[in-house]
């Protein structure tokens, strides 16, 4: 039932996304569903290497560096980090998955051309204060990244800025007294409000559908 319920939902978040939120502009290929994955354009800005916190997890994410390149993922794979790293932060679960969609597309061997890494991209420098050792360990770079995430949800004050703080940096988001005039930053801050109200409504969709197929109204 658990997996029908899951299969169900990404069938109706597919379709929201296909219909209202094209990764990019080179983003043809429409999002499929192969059996309880996923398959979806990967974003354009991330390439990958054959890295990670396993031998089997490296042949599995590997990929050559074609930054139009779609392979297969598992939505919910990670489902359980998150959700811990969202209560352990008081983070909106979503809002996470959201981000991590927007910037690896689900894949923890992801290195970005200025050298972010993992689910999250999480810059080298920032690795010591977020108590990330491998990047490429999904928990860790999740835990990490959420960490960095309510900081600047604390620091900021509205998801906007938090947003295009995590993109530029908090100093570019300070010096700007706003969202930077940089067009990725802007086209991410949208990525991801869009995509993170895309899965609530999904959600919420799927809610609703449970509830009326048990007889609650």
């Amino acid at each position: 039932m658990e997996e029908k319920m899951k299969k169900k939902f990404c069938i109706c978040l597919i379709l929201f996304i296909f219909v209202l939120y094209p990764l990019s502009a080179n983003a043809a290929e429409p999002y499929q569903i192969i059996g309880s994955n996923c398959y979806c354009p990967d974003p354009i800005d991330t390439i990958y290497v054959n890295v990670g916190p396993s031998e089997k997890d490296n042949n599995r994410y590997a990929s050559i560096k074609n930054k139009n390149l779609s392979f297969n993922i598992n939505f919910f794979e990670f489902d359980k980090i998150i959700a811990q790293a969202a209560k352990k932060h008081n983070v909106n679960f979503l809002l996470i998955k959201a981000i991590i969609k927007v910037e690896s597309n689900f894949n923890p061997g992801a290195i970005s051309g200025k050298g972010a890494k993992g689910l999250m991209q999480i810059m080298p420098s920032n690795y010591d204060s977020l108590d990330i050792n491998n990047p490429f360990d999904p928990t860790e770079n999740i835990m990490g990244g959420t960490k960095y995430l309510k900081l600047l949800l604390i620091k900021f004050g509205k998801l906007e800025l938090a947003l295009a703080a995590y993109n530029a940096g908090p100093n570019e988001t300070i010096k700007y007294e706003g969202i930077p005039p940089f067009s990725e930053t802007k086209i991410y801050v949208k990525k991801v409000k869009k995509l993170y109200n895309i899965f609530t409504l999904s959600e919420k969709l799927s809610i609703e559908s449970k509830r009326t197929k048990g007889g609650v109204k």
